[in-house]
C-alpha cells in the first residue's frame, strides 16, 4: 500500500538556504489550501466511484480518500468561519 503526504508545505512558508525567510502572502497561502482541498475531494469522488463500479477492489485505501476529504473540507470549513467571525468583529468595532 503506498500512502502519500495529505498536502504539500507551499514553497512560501519554507525558510529559503540564505537564512533569509520569505514572506507568504495570505491570500496565496489560503488559495493553496483551498485547491489542495477541492483535489482531495474530487480524488475521494473518483475512488468511491471506481469502487462501486468494480475498477477498484481496495476499500481500505478508497476510505482513507474519503477521510482525507472530509478532514480537509472540515478544516477549510473552520478557517472560513473564523475569518467570518473577525470580519463581524472588525465591522462591529467600526460602527
Amino acid at each position: 500500500m503506498n500512502i502519500s503526504p495529505i498536502g504539500n508545505i507551499p514553497q512560501q512558508l519554507l525558510p529559503q538556504k540564505t537564512g533569509s525567510v520569505k514572506q507568504a502572502n495570505f491570500g496565496s497561502v489560503i488559495k493553496h489550501y483551498i485547491e489542495q482541498t477541492n483535489m482531495d475531494v474530487k480524488a475521494a469522488g473518483k475512488a468511491g466511484l471506481d469502487l462501486t463500479t468494480g475498477k477498484t477492489k481496495n476499500v481500505s485505501e478508497t476510505l482513507v480518500a474519503i477521510e482525507k476529504a472530509n478532514v480537509s473540507f472540515k478544516l477549510m470549513l473552520g478557517v472560513r468561519n473564523k475569518l467570518m467571525s473577525v470580519y463581524t468583529e472588525i465591522m462591529r468595532m467600526q460602527a
